[in-house]
């Protein structure tokens, strides 16, 4: 992480580069207790929001997106996670509504800007923002079972319906159980990679996000979960305090 930092200041590579390395950050300070260096990143991220050239990169701020809210969930930093969820949401919509976003044939940045805003939905419901979360889930439903979808975007199709049930599966249970039923009705899921004389791991990868939202923490509502992560949080600070305290670190 130190070295990292000295790279960031020397200001090399592009900022895309800058992104994927601040993603690799992210989860290796979020894993080791480094609560310091994830507010850090966090801040990171937010300077990068502000650069044309990453918003043009929705798929690399889906990734970041996601990163940085597990670390700063495994790590008690609510507060810290509400703003992050603000400042991507404006990076992302730059004024436009939920409502207005569309995907068109080979728009990979568009698909990828929805899966980030129903991260960031899914986000909103663990705080119990309801409110602000709705919107973002409704844009998110009309283009993911939308009938325009080009076969060649197939790929993206399956990853906002893994996106999309993640989402749902924090909304209460009895929701959550519809939602994801839903999930289940996408017509036209054509899996055209070359795995796929074998096995259909676009259709995989769906099944797997509605298997651990229905197995997950989220099941049985908001308090579960929250319960959830401050056990873990707790678990991890004695780990890593018993581990500094035997190494006299």
């Amino acid at each position: 992480l130190h070295s990292m930092n000295a790279y960031w200041n020397t200001g090399n590579g592009s900022v895309t580069e800058q992104a994927k390395l601040l993603e690799r950050a992210l989860f290796a300070a979020g894993h080791y207790d480094r609560r310091e260096d994830v507010a850090s990143l966090s801040d990171r991220f937010r300077a990068l929001l502000s650069s044309k050239s990453l918003i043009q990169s929705a798929e690399v701020i889906e990734r970041l997106t996601s990163e940085s809210l597990r670390g700063m969930r495994r790590l008690g930093m609510g507060g810290r996670v509400s703003d992050l969820l603000e400042t991507v949401q404006s990076a992302l919509l730059s004024g436009r509504k939920p409502s207005s976003l569309v995907v068109s044939p080979g728009d990979n940045n568009s698909a990828a800007t929805i899966c980030s805003l129903l991260h960031v939905a899914g986000g909103y419901l663990y705080f119990g923002h309801r409110e602000l979360a709705d919107p973002l889930l409704s844009a998110g439903r009309s283009v993911l079972f939308s009938k325009n979808w080009p076969p060649s975007m197939d790929k993206n199709k399956a990853a906002m319906a893994a996106a999309y049930a993640r989402a749902v599966g924090s909304l209460s249970p009895d929701e959550a159980a519809v939602g994801l039923e839903e999930v289940f009705d996408l017509n036209n899921l054509c899996d055209t990679l070359t795995t796929s004389r074998y096995y259909s791991l676009l259709q995989i990868q769906v099944v797997e996000a509605v298997v651990l939202s229905l197995a997950g923490d989220d099941q049985g509502g908001l308090g579960n979960r929250r319960f959830a992560d401050d056990n873990e949080f707790i678990l991890r600070r004695r780990i890593h305090a018993d581990y500094r305290s035997a190494s006299g670190s």
